[in-house]
């Protein structure tokens, strides 16, 4: 069974989903969001203008997505002992998506550097985040996506339970993994 669970806050909204094993043998999940922000938020700014916060200095590469799906040994140089990630559509053109695993952020921020202006969204509990945006399109949106499991990795066992960060559920067990995003 799948549960979610939207709530509006003060300052923007939580999602909570439940997932429960409601059979009788173990039952594997991953489990991500593809929450997407309108980027650039004010009239007369540009993508470029807008730049992602991370709550601590990372040095992360980003996993290179290709036809065959990710490749672990495949990666590039992304964040370097930084914390700001400025944007650019170029990422996306070249890559499709950042993917990151082994972050210490727990949350990370949307802002404007014009205005200041912007999200945050925190996601404890979810190994890997994601950034997207539809390549060689300039579109006006940034997702932000937790996952807890990843696309298909080049390698990997044909079972859902041999992926990377999937979660098993023994029978009656349940899990819930929640995303809050507050504007700034």
């Amino acid at each position: 069974r799948l549960t979610v669970r939207q709530q509006l806050t003060d300052t923007g909204f939580t999602t909570a989903v439940t997932v429960a094993n409601t059979g009788d043998k173990p039952m594997p999940f991953c489990l991500g969001a593809h929450t997407g922000f309108r980027c650039p938020l004010e009239e007369g700014e540009s993508f470029t203008d807008y730049e992602v916060l991370f709550d601590e200095k990372e040095t992360c590469p980003t996993l290179v997505p290709d036809a065959n799906g990710l490749d672990r040994n495949r990666t590039r140089p992304c964040l370097e002992n930084t914390d700001v990630l400025p944007l650019t559509y170029q990422y996306f053109d070249d890559m499709d998506t950042l993917v990151f695993q082994g972050l210490k952020s727990q949350s990370v921020r949307l802002r404007s550097k014009k205005s200041g202006k912007g999200v945050r969204m925190t996601f404890p509990g979810f190994p890997v985040l994601a950034l997207w945006s539809m390549p060689g399109k300039a579109a006006p949106y940034l997702c932000i996506e937790p996952w807890h499991g990843v696309p298909a990795v080049v390698d990997e066992g044909p079972e859902l339970s041999d992926k990377a960060f999937c979660i098993t559920l023994a029978p009656g067990e349940s899990r819930t993994l929640s995303y809050q995003v507050d504007t700034l």
